[in-house]
Parts: structure tokens; sequence; C-alpha cells
């Protein structure tokens, strides 16, 4: 991951192997390797509703009842459970919302700290029938180059990279 990460130039958003060896990537790469949307609304458009309203209701839906509590294990119970017969639409809503979060914590927009997920985009999650109507994949670039933006800056300061040995 150090590695990989290193070679990230997050400001033109490539991975430089050598010099004639650079690979751009940009959000339509996301779609075309994920399947994730990569036009739409951005998931961390300032406009969408960020109030703790919002986010009280996403963590009732995830059953999350302390707002500290960001641990996907917290959550997890969600997507192991067997649901006998038709699911409900409120186990369809919390099932995809549960289902977006573990995927962006556990392999898209993994976060520094281990089994903890981000809220930045949970103004995305309101309405689980309208997910692919936001661009993901330009999240998931932005992320991926802050990442590698600070893990760089942290080697460079000899600060301890959390979640990376």
């Amino acid at each position: 991951m150090v590695w990989l990460l290193g070679m990230v130039d997050e400001v033109i958003q490539a991975i430089i192997m050598g010099p004639n060896k650079v690979f751009k990537f940009n959000e339509s790469d996301v779609e075309k390797v994920f399947r994730m949307p990569a036009v739409g609304t951005d998931a961390m458009d300032k406009t969408l509703d960020r109030s703790e309203t919002v986010f009280a209701y996403l963590r009732a839906r995830l059953g999350i009842e302390n707002k500290e509590i960001r641990s996907l294990k917290s959550i997890q119970s969600t997507l192991s459970r067997h649901y006998k017969g038709k699911m409900s639409q409120a186990e369809v809503a919390a099932f995809k919302t549960t289902y977006i979060v573990f995927m962006m914590t556990h392999v898209f927009a993994p976060t520094v700290k281990n089994d903890y997920f981000y809220t930045d985009y949970w103004s995305a999650l309101v309405d689980p029938d309208s997910l692919d109507k936001f661009n993901w994949g330009r999240y998931i670039v932005e992320v991926l180059c802050a990442a590698a933006g600070k893990m760089k800056q942290d080697i460079r300061r000899k600060t301890t990279v959390s979640n990376i040995t």
C-alpha cells in the first residue's frame, strides 16, 4: 500500500512508475473497473442537507444509537442477517445504506482508523433509490489522492502512518 500510494501523483491524478510510464486516472476509470457511477451529483455536494436531523435519520436507519459511534462492527449485522421472505422497504433501505458504507470503508475509501467510517458522503445516502444519481467515482478519486498526499507528508515528517505497517 505504501509503495502504491507513493507512486500516486495527487496533483495530476496519475500513477507514475517511471519517466515514460505515467498512468493518469479519473472517475471514469473507477466506473470502468468497479461499475461505480462517474456522473451525476457530487457525493460531497455542499448543497446537500448535512444537518444533524439527516445524520440522526441515517444513524437510525443503520441502527446506530450513539452519534459518536463510527465503527463498522456496529452496522455489519445488517449485511449478514438472514432475511426470511421478502424484505420490507425499511430493510432494503437499511441494507443498501449499510452496503455503501461498508464498501466505501473497506474497498473504495478506506479510513486511517481500522473499522471506522467517514460520514462526509452520508448526505448522498438519504434516498437509497437514488444512489446511482451520485458521482461516486469522483469521491473515490478525491479520497485516494488525499490519502496519497497525507501518507507522503506523514512519511516526510516521520509521523506514524496509521493503518500502514
